[in-house]
């Protein structure tokens, strides 16, 4: 299964695409007459494209929530672990932050898709660690 990150550049160069050859229509129906039958199926083609690109970061948000949701969850589990004195304490806690760390960071990402702002790098340690004791 793909990472969020190969999801979300995926999503990034599909949009481009998508932007570029609307642009190349744009310039295509531009050159038309405007009695062409081109120039309306242009101009149709680039309307689908945008769709598109709109429809594939709308997805790509909602799957960054979810994300989010899925990790907020995972760090409630290790709490409740700790709580029944089930396992190591201490792993338990790293691994409740860890999760409630990708949650933030897939709240972020989901603003940064609607916002449209570039996406921020992943911050050092923020990665997956499972060194269980």
């Amino acid at each position: 299964m793909a990472n969020s990150d190969d999801i979300r550049h995926w999503v990034r160069e599909r949009i481009a695409e998508l932007e570029a050859r609307r642009d190349e229509l744009n310039s295509r129906f531009e050159a038309l007459d405007a009695g062409d039958g081109d120039m309306d199926d242009a101009r149709e083609r680039a309307g689908r494209a945008l769709h598109f690109a709109r429809l594939a970061r709308t997805r790509s948000m909602k799957a960054h929530a979810e994300a989010a949701r899925i990790h907020e969850e995972a760090a409630r589990l290790h709490e409740r672990m700790v709580q029944a004195g089930i396992g190591e304490s201490d792993w338990h806690h790293r691994r409740a932050a860890h999760h409630r760390r990708m949650a933030a960071g897939e709240r972020r990402s989901a603003e940064e898709e609607m916002s449209g702002r570039p996406t921020s790098p992943v911050s050092p340690g923020q990665g997956m660690r499972y060194d269980r004791p």
